[in-house]
């Protein structure tokens, strides 16, 4: 079955990769909360990625309205603005929201 009327929202989980040392990498995840998007603004996005119109920061910003599983040590962060300003400036956050994002769209792969 197939509903036409689907929540304004989903989650999906992000993998961000951060280097460590010895030339390695530590895979962290949290689950995102996604807006969900029409097909016209999936072309939209489409266009203006191919264009360079838009940064990961733009996309990520647009897409992702809420998360579960964001720590700072060992208590959970909230959702807010200003929240996601501090994620969207640690090092690969942006990108990994952005490719969870894309990938969640019919899997989606982003062109580099």
């Amino acid at each position: 079955m197939f509903k036409l009327n689907n929540s304004g929202t989903y989650t999906w989980p992000v993998i961000i990769k951060s280097a460590i040392d010895g030339g390695k990498y530590e895979e962290q995840s949290f689950n995102a909360v996604f807006r969900r998007i029409s097909q016209t603004e999936i072309i939209d996005i489409t266009g203006k990625i191919e264009a360079g119109q838009v940064n990961d920061l733009d996309i990520a910003r647009l897409a992702l309205v809420g998360w579960n599983g964001v720590f700072d040590g060992t208590s959970e962060i909230p959702f807010s603005d200003e929240n996601l300003e501090k994620l969207l400036d640690v090092t690969g956050c942006a990108s990994a929201i952005v490719l969870a994002f894309l990938e969640s769209l019919n899997g989606a792969k982003r062109k580099n």
